[in-house]
């Protein structure tokens, strides 16, 4: 429901933005100049700017040979060794792409002809008498569980090859605007890399254009054609080259940002305080109660300084079973006598009138006593010697028996008492009126009841489920805001932005690289051939060859991608 909603709106937003265009064509003479002025173009799920302004201006300068300074001919080295780095980079990933690609799709093609052979090989159940419906099993991810004697978690493993990115499935639509920029500025950086390149090589740009495809932003340059075909081979691979490499470049710029958060925001942020929740996912039940920017100092009565400390506590909870002191009487008063299995859960706050969603349940050890009489025969020795006749008297043997007892409680309440277990018993001389008991939830499937402290909250978190959930659909920073103005999301806005900036980048500079039609590997392997002595029509043959088997590898992969992801979502 919420996908139509959004798709509802998106094709909404288009289909206003071409009748407001229509309208104002028809109805303002000055829109229509200055849509003329500017080459603005808004068609259907397209909207298309371009401009003329940075003919010949991209990089002032850069290609006019009249200049015969130092420094001049310094920059020109600079540059040409930039842009010739820039050429190795860029026939390495073509290279790369297609042995990639190939390792991704053959083995996959192997596998699904394999599943389809043994899928006819095996006889179809038939259906049993009376059942409208055959239960089919579900594709549920496996979460990791921990492993005793590891000093980390690793996250679950994923399939890899290429996977599309969809707006509200994969990709939260609060990402859209970081997801927007940094595609509007690595399409840009790409084309003006081609540029820069023509430029340095004495070749005429014609012009600059920006365009946006239904939510996707994308750039073009338009380079005088004539001028770059007359060029030599290794100039024309520098401006063919040019836009992986700068999206390459850009791609390090952004990993370099990501691990250098914690250094630029040092002014603003301390660490060794605490963790900052960046993000929980919807599939936590921690989802709604752990807000983004919250800043979580213990889990239970372990303190949390940083993410690793985060882990720690979280493994301790594991491997260890803690209760609670609690009052005794408070304990008997809230004895369960119904008590109901439903889901693999223990319910017993049925019957309680006052239970709230926070009433958990918890048990307890009681000590049960028992009178037994007995009647005891006399000592026949010690009354024949004596020669009394003793009479048979009755004696009371008390028994004591340990059995379970459920009671219904407020967990909040509850986990504000001290910590008790097997080896750390309850202190009852610090309440000497009171007798203290020692409590455990009632959780089974390996789900445990945690407690999480929040700064400047009194009232902590809690969260009912297995340890796992919470490591890995919420995430967390270890730095800590110094101040209350400063907003907690900054971290993890620089941290995404720099996430989404080697992600896109990486993924538009190597894709451009691979040997595909209207793509730049298509405009290097070109070049390339032509440096190559052997007979025209040969070479002409052995780059259409390979073109073809590029776009193949580059389409089979693509619907591989959708098919994989579709899969995972249980689509198909």
């Amino acid at each position: 429901m919420y996908f139509i909603t959004a798709l509802s709106l998106f094709l909404l937003s288009w289909s206003g933005l071409f009748l407001i265009d229509f309208v104002l064509k028809g109805l303002s003479r000055r829109y229509v100049q200055f849509v003329e002025k500017h080459d603005v173009q808004i068609s259907p799920l397209q909207l298309r700017f371009y401009t003329h302004k940075y003919d010949g201006r991209l990089m002032p300068g850069v290609g006019e040979s009249e200049d015969r300074s130092l420094s001049r001919r310094v920059g020109l080295i600079l540059f040409s060794l930039w842009f010739d780095i820039g050429v190795v980079v860029a026939i390495a990933c073509c290279i790369f792409m297609v042995i990639y690609l190939s390792w991704q799709l053959w083995p996959a093609i192997g596998a699904m002809f394999s599943t389809l052979v043994y899928q006819k090989s095996v006889e179809t159940p038939r259906p049993i008498p009376g059942r409208l419906f055959q239960p089919t099993p579900t594709l549920e991810p496996q979460i990791p569980v921990f492993q005793g004697d590891e000093d980390r978690i690793d996250h679950p493993s994923r399939d890899e090859g290429l996977t599309p990115i969809i707006p509200g499935i994969n990709m939260p639509w609060a990402h859209i605007p970081i997801f927007m920029f940094v595609l509007v500025i690595a399409a840009v950086l790409h084309e003006l890399g081609h540029a820069w390149a023509a430029r340095m090589e004495n070749i005429r740009v014609s012009g600059f254009g920006v365009f946006v495809l239904g939510i996707y932003p994308g750039a073009f340059t338009e380079i005088d054609d004539i001028g770059l075909n007359q060029r030599p081979t290794w100039s024309r691979l520098r401006v063919y080259c040019a836009g992986v490499w700068h999206n390459l470049v850009l791609a390090a710029l952004g990993f370099a940002l990501v691990y250098s958060t914690p250094f630029l925001l040092a002014p603003l942020f301390v660490t060794g305080h605490g963790v900052t929740v960046e993000e929980v996912s919807h599939d936590s039940g921690l989802h709604g109660g752990l807000l983004p920017g919250q800043i979580v100092t213990k889990i239970d009565n372990c303190k949390v300084y940083h993410p690793e400390s985060w882990i720690t506590c979280a493994k301790a909870l594991q491997n260890e079973r803690y209760g609670r002191c609690m009052d005794t009487d408070i304990v008997k008063s809230a004895k369960s006598l119904k008590i109901s299995v439903f889901d693999n859960e223990l319910h017993c706050c049925d019957e309680q009138k006052n239970a709230t969603p926070a009433h958990i349940c918890f048990e307890s050890q009681v000590v049960q006593r028992r009178n037994h009489q007995e009647t005891k025969a006399p000592n026949l020795a010690e009354a024949l010697k004596l020669g009394i006749a003793e009479k048979p008297r009755d004696v009371v043997r008390v028994e004591t028996k340990l059995s379970t007892q459920l009671s219904c409680l407020d967990a909040r309440t509850v986990t504000d008492q001290p910590l008790c277990n097997d080896t750390l018993p309850c202190d009852s001389s610090k309440q000497a009126s009171n007798q203290l008991t020692c409590i455990y939830p009632a959780l089974y499937n390996g789900t445990k009841l945690v407690r999480l402290q929040v700064e400047n909250d009194e009232k902590p978190v809690l969260f009912v489920g297995k340890l796992e959930e919470f490591l890995y659909l919420v995430e967390v920073s270890p730095l800590v805001s110094r101040w209350s103005w400063v907003p907690r999301v900054l971290p993890h806005t620089v941290e995404l932005l720099g996430k989404y900036v080697v992600t896109l980048s990486v993924a538009l500079g190597v894709l451009n690289a691979v040997p595909c039609f209207a793509l730049d590997g298509q405009h290097i392997v070109v070049a390339i051939s032509q440096s190559v002595k052997i007979p025209r029509k040969r070479r002409h043959r052995l780059v259409q060859v390979l073109l073809l088997y590029g776009t193949f590898l580059l389409a089979a992969n693509v619907v591989l991608g959708f098919f994989r992801f579709f899969r995972s979502f249980q689509i198909i």
